[in-house]
C-alpha cells in the first residue's frame, strides 16, 4: 500500500501542476498541438510513454475498487498510447491536424485531470 500512496502523491501532484498550468496558460495548449506536426516528437513522446507506462504496470498492476485502479489504468493507458505513438507517429500527426478544431474539449479534459489529480493527491497525503 505504501507504493500505491507514493504513486497517488506523485501522479496527483503531477496532474494538478501540469494541467493546472495549462488551464492558466491556455495558449500553451496550442504549442503542444503544434508539436504534433512533427512525427519525430510523437515518436519520442511514445518512447517516454512506454517507459513510464511499463514502470507503473510492472510495479503497480493492482486492480482494486479504489484509487489504486486509477493508477493502474493510467499505467496501461500510457503503455498502450506509447506503443501506438511509436507504431504510427505519422497517422497521429495527421489525426491531430484533422481534429484540431476539437481543441475546445481539451479545457474540460484538463479540469477533469486536475480533479483526478486532486483526488489522488488527497488519498496519497491522507492515507
Amino acid at each position: 500500500m505504501e507504493l500505491s500512496l507514493f504513486l497517488a502523491k506523485l501522479i496527483g501532484v503531477y496532474l494538478i501542476v501540469v494541467c493546472g498550468v495549462l488551464l492558466v496558460r491556455k495558449k500553451d495548449i496550442g504549442l503542444l498541438i503544434g508539436l504534433s506536426k512533427h512525427p519525430e516528437v510523437i515518436y519520442l513522446s511514445g518512447l517516454i510513454d512506454v517507459f513510464f507506462g511499463l514502470l507503473i504496470v510492472l510495479v503497480h498492476n493492482v486492480w482494486a475498487m479504489d484509487f489504486r485502479a486509477i493508477i493502474t489504468v493510467m499505467g496501461w493507458v500510457l503503455l498502450l498510447r506509447g506503443v501506438w505513438r511509436m507504431l504510427s507517429p505519422e497517422s497521429i500527426s495527421r489525426m491531430v491536424e484533422k481534429y484540431r478544431a476539437l481543441r475546445s474539449i481539451l479545457v474540460p479534459a484538463m479540469v477533469v485531470a486536475v480533479l483526478v489529480g486532486a483526488y489522488l493527491a488527497y488519498v496519497g497525503f491522507t492515507g
